[in-house]
């Protein structure tokens, strides 16, 4: 009976050890996976990265934007060529000099842009009248003109408007839209017929008392009767 008593005692120690053994893998059965939690962690963490990266850019950025500023006006410039060009403007220095006429300037190209006056370069055309421009800002000053000119033309005669309303009011001449019934004259106004037709209703109201005979106008009325005193 001994003997049994001990091999059921191992047995027990044997089965005991056996479930401590097998136990960290049950337990990790049980827990929930990790992973995704990991990879959201990691998402956040490179997105701030990113956030923190960005702004140092652009304060950078602005910082550069500082330094390549002129003291003077407050300008800023990107490239530090583009602020010593324009610091020349602020100085009294003008060391480019034509060769021509022996007119000063502060930046060679203002002494590039003078000398096509001597050259009779005009490399700048007007697409619309021909006119030709030795520089672009005076070339961009002209095309303002053709841009104000009246742009809408009439069918009939060519005349051109710069206002839709103005254009309209102008076919109505050539539509003879009002015409007069009494004598078939046409109108392009409304108020133009009216005055017209004032003509019709007081035609031949003024008679002479001594011949009958009628005129359209007091005026010429008295005029005739000038005739019969005489």
């Amino acid at each position: 009976m001994a003997f049994i008593k001990e091999e059921s005692e191992d047995l027990k120690i044997e089965q005991v050890f056996t479930l401590k053994k097998e136990e960290p893998e049950e337990l990790t059965d049980l827990m929930p996976p990790k992973q995704e939690d990991e990879e959201e962690d990691e998402f956040d963490f490179m997105t701030i990265v990113d956030s923190i990266r960005a702004e140092n850019i652009n304060a950078e950025r602005e910082e550069s934007k500082k330094n390549l500023s002129c003291q003077q006006c407050g300008l800023s410039f990107t490239s530090l060529h583009d602020l010593e060009s324009h610091l020349s403007t602020h100085s009294n220095r003008q060391p480019f000099i034509c060769g021509q006429c022996g007119k000063n300037f502060s930046r060679k190209d203002y002494l590039l842009c003078h000398m096509k006056i001597h050259t009779g370069e005009q490399p700048f055309k007007c697409g619309q009248c021909g006119k030709g421009f030795n520089a672009k800002t005076n070339y961009n000053y002209h095309m303002t003109i053709h841009i104000k000119e009246k742009s809408l033309p009439c069918d009939q005669c060519g005349k051109r408007f710069s206002h839709e309303l103005s254009l309209n009011h102008h076919m109505r001449a050539h539509l003879n839209s009002f015409p007069c019934k009494l004598c078939g004259k046409t109108f392009n106004r409304k108020e133009s017929l009216k005055a017209h037709s004032a003509v019709h209703t007081k035609e031949h109201s003024f008679v002479c008392a001594q011949c009958g005979k009628s005129y359209t106008h007091k005026s010429s009325l008295g005029k005739h009767e000038k005739v019969h005193k005489s």
